[in-house]
């Protein structure tokens, strides 16, 4: 299911760097995925995992009614929520973190290269707008890589 979810967390990074959003059927086969891998947590995981998701939810619709964040970003969030361990959840913080600053630097580069610039990729395009998805590929797959 790794390798799944991790293809999961890349594929939301591209599609929201290209397009500047996250689609739902992304959001959906994330929580599908999450089904998936509950028969292997215990009880008290899933019940941490989902409460830690309901309240990143209730935090992400307060944020999104501020417009302080997009809609996909604050339907994905929860999800991703739900993949990471409890014990992880530090890291996890600190990951999301270096990839916000991590992809504020990659797009100021490319904003002054002169063929990035010309590149069909809306975040590139649009600097009054800061896609999520590659900071939470970061706070997704980091964890999960340091548990291997």
């Amino acid at each position: 299911m790794t390798g799944a979810i991790t293809a999961l967390l890349l594929v939301v990074a591209w599609y929201d760097m290209r397009w500047l959003r996250i689609p739902n059927a992304l959001v959906l086969l994330g929580l599908a995925l999450f089904v998936a891998c509950a028969p292997f947590l215990t009880t008290t995981d899933i019940v941490l995992r989902m409460t830690a998701g309901a309240v990143v939810f209730a935090v992400a619709l307060i944020a999104f009614s501020m417009r302080l964040m997009g809609g996909g970003d604050a339907k994905f969030l929860p999800v991703l929520t739900l993949f990471i361990s409890p014990l992880q959840w530090q890291m996890a913080l600190i990951l999301l973190a270096v990839g916000v600053v991590g992809t504020i630097a990659l797009l100021a580069v490319a904003r002054r290269i002169p063929v990035a610039a010309r590149a069909d990729f809306r975040a590139i395009a649009h600097p009054d707008r800061m896609p999520m998805g590659p900071a939470f590929a970061a706070a997704g797959i980091g964890p999960m890589l340091m548990t291997l």
